[in-house]
Order: C-alpha cells, then structure tokens, then sequence
C-alpha cells in the first residue's frame, strides 16, 4: 500500500541486523470467513475475479470476488500489503510482526527479520518482492526474487515492484544531504525524479507501471503536489502550491490501459478519494470521508481499492468499479485494504 503522505513520517527504526527465518518456524491453519460471501454491496466479477488484500481484525486477510480469507500468521499481529495472481495461484506480500513475508495461496514464506514487504509480482514463474530491511543504514530499499535479495540502497524504501520481460523496476525514494527524493530503481540503477518545484525537498515515488518502453511512475511532493511522470515528463495532477494547506493530495496507484493513463489518489480535505484519467481535468470524486490505496485495470472497466470511515475510523474495506462503491465489509470489525489485482476470466 502507498503510505499517505498528507504528512511526512521520517522513519526511526532500531539498529538490528537482519536473519533468514525458516517458515516452518510460523504454523497456522488458513480459514475462510465461515465459507460465507461476507460483502455488504453486491460484487460484479462478470469482468474478471476480484482481488483484494489487507487486514481484517488485525491480522493479514485477502478477498475474492468478496469472499473472505484469512492468511496464517501463528496469531501475531500482520498485514498483507500487496496482492497478485498468476494462473491458479494467489501470491500476497505482507508482515508478520517484524517479518517480512509472502504467501503462495495458504503457504507462509518468510523472507527477512527486522524487515518489510511493501509490493509483489510474478513473472516467468519468479516471485518478486519489494520492502525494505532495517539496519545499521538505518534502513535500505531492496527487493527479494525467489527469496533472494538484492540491496537497491541504504536510507531509502522501496515501495512497489513490477517486471517486464527481463526487467525489473522497482519505485520508491532515497534521502540523503539534499533531501528525500522520488526514485526508481532499472535492474538496480537509480533514477532519480524531478518534482518540477525547485524549492520541494521532499518527495516520493508511490506507484510505477510499465507499458511497452514507457515507465510511469505515480507521486508527490511534501507540499501535497500529487502527480506522475511518463519517463522524464511529468504530469501534475494537482499542485501543492494551490488551494492552501488544507487542500493536500497524494498519489494511492497507477495503471495504464491502452492509451489512458489512471492515477488513484486523495485529498486531505474532507478526506477525498479520487481518480485521475490522463490529467488533471480527469478528475473523478469517489467519495467523502474515504481513502483510495490501489488501482487496476482491465480493458476499459477501472477498479479502485479503499478503505470507507466508520465511527470515526477507517474500519470498511471497499472498491469501485467504474465510480461505483461496493462495501466488502459492515464495519463489524476493522478492515483495511491495501491492493487489488484483477484477473481475467
């Protein structure tokens, strides 16, 4: 799930080193939600199975089509923060506690201690996962293939992964002496991104998608500026500069669907969920009192994850398809979600 960045959390994490753990050291038995449909509003799948993973009650949880399943995590608290498909087999990334992990359908792989996975995908059979790892840095962008990782750079956090033939983009930023700065990593060459304001110190990189030769690469500035880049141009969706400090956006997602371009997005006042198609003047209000954390698409229907206020919380794991909302859950108990993918029929 992109972080929300209405405000910026500098990250102070404990100096540990970082172990491979066997999976076996993590046993739970999977369970679905009494096998029952437990969505509030009717789910549309005639277009393709819905995916959506997150949190339900504290603990790492996923839906299809709005059918509730619960990950393993041995009863320690956990999140499942990415979700994809590949043929027959599901593949989440998440948390368990201090883990970094993924499952394969109802199959708990652990990849790093003191560690974080933020993103998944898969490509040629290969599982791809991006987070981060803490550290003596005191934390580092990396991604693991197969379990195996790679290093991308010290102070700085990966945030989503995607393939694309024998390449490997991963986005997310770096601090250092001249600030934090959005970023994507090629096969692990940095490519640092202009926000387009001079004076911004702070920026980042929340979502990237590869179309082709093209990589568009969804983010923001600290001034609450969201926008995208299309390789070197960069398209503003709205500018921080406008609108006051209580107008802020930030960035949730990006997709490309043969010649659009959709972004998933907020807006701090009122706590806005929106879309962008292609530009600023493709603006789409989702809702009020609601947040956008992911996008999908497939032909020409769009798909939205996000998570609805109840009570005063964010408690209703939600979507829309073409704008329009379906709850997935009744506010019972809190739910989140993180991402969605959607697979063909």
């Amino acid at each position: 799930m992109a972080p929300n960045h209405f405000f910026i959390m500098f990250l102070g994490i404990v100096i540990c080193c970082s172990c491979h753990k066997n999976q076996d050291a993590i046993t739970d038995t999977p369970q679905s939600a009494g096998g029952t449909v437990v969505t509030v509003g009717i789910v549309d799948s005639s277009g393709g199975n819905i995916y959506i993973a997150g949190v339900y009650d504290g603990h790492a949880a996923y839906w299809k089509n709005g059918r509730l399943t619960h990950l393993p995590d041995g009863g320690m608290s956990s999140s499942a923060t990415g979700i994809t498909v590949a043929g027959t087999d599901v593949f989440i990334a998440g948390d368990v506690d201090d883990l970094a992990t993924y499952w394969k359908n109802d199959t708990l792989i652990v990849l790093d201690q003191n560690a974080y996975a933020t993103s998944i995908t898969t490509s040629a059979g290969d599982v791809y996962v991006a987070g981060y790892v803490t550290g003596a840095k005191p934390y580092s962008a990396v991604y693991w293939k197969n379990g195996q990782l790679t290093i991308l750079a010290d102070t700085a956090v990966a945030g989503c992964i995607k393939v694309s033939g024998t390449d490997v983009y991963v986005a997310g930023y770096t601090n250092g002496i001249s600030g934090q700065k959005a970023t994507y990593w090629k096969n692990g060459h940095a490519v640092n991104l202009d926000p387009g304001l001079g004076l911004v110190s702070v920026s980042f990189a929340d979502a990237i998608a590869v179309d082709g030769n093209d990589v568009y690469i969804a983010g923001g500035d600290m001034m609450g500026t969201a926008e995208y880049w299309r390789n070197d141009s960069l398209v503003i969706l709205k500018s921080g500069m406008s609108g006051g400090s209580g107008d802020r956006a930030s960035t949730s997602g990006i997709v490309v669907s043969g010649n659009d371009v959709y972004v998933s997005g907020n807006f701090s006042r009122n706590n806005l969920a929106a879309y962008w198609k292609n530009d600023r003047d493709g603006l789409v209000v989702l809702g009020q009192n609601t947040q956008t954390s992911s996008i999908a698409a497939l032909g020409s229907d769009v798909y939205i994850a996000g998570t609805a206020e109840q009570n005063g919380n964010f408690w209703i794991v939600k979507y829309w398809k073409n704008g329009k909302p379906v709850n997935l859950t009744d506010g019972s108990k809190p739910a989140y979600a993180n991402s969605i993918f959607v697979a063909r029929l």
